[in-house]
């Protein structure tokens, strides 16, 4: 497999476990990043009208960089869609394809991700577990997700 065949990259961990180290190495990988940073203190960041202004079709991957798990199943709603509506002030909105899309999620248990299972959803996501050693290695390690289907022939 490609390493970005899968639009989506969310990678979780403990706290400190070198999640937006390796998604900072990953955007390496692309020309134009477009970063996003919650605000932890607005409540509705996902739900603001100009989340996306400055976005353009030069921007190949966009970073969401320490997501609460709250904020999870909204980002998904927004980003696994084929195109997005970007609005800016005082400009006409644009419809830009959906590009690459890389999520840190802070720990967050196998329970917590079984939205990422959805078929919809699983076929356009890859979630990346992360470790830090001792010596200030990060291992990076894909998270296979029972789909429920799977789950019900058991």
């Amino acid at each position: 497999m490609k390493p970005f065949e899968k639009n989506i990259k969310v990678l979780t961990g403990p706290k400190n476990s070198g999640k937006s180290y390796a998604a900072k190495i990953m955007k390496l990988a692309f020309k134009k990043p477009f970063h996003l940073l919650p605000d932890s203190s607005d409540r509705d960041f996902f739900k603001m009208r100009f989340l996306l202004d400055g976005l353009d079709n030069s921007h190949d991957v966009i970073l969401i960089d320490d997501l609460k798990l709250s904020d999870l199943e909204r980002v998904l709603q927004i980003f696994t869609q084929p195109y997005l509506r970007v609005e800016g002030k005082f400009k006409t909105p644009v419809i830009l394809d959906t590009p690459r899309i890389i999520i840190t999620l802070n720990d967050a248990s196998e329970s917590d991700l079984k939205v990422l299972a959805a078929p919809y959803i699983e076929r356009r996501i890859d979630v990346l577990k992360c470790y830090i050693f001792d010596n200030g290695l990060v291992e990076v390690e894909k998270v296979e997700l029972e789909t429920p289907e799977l789950a019900q022939q058991v």
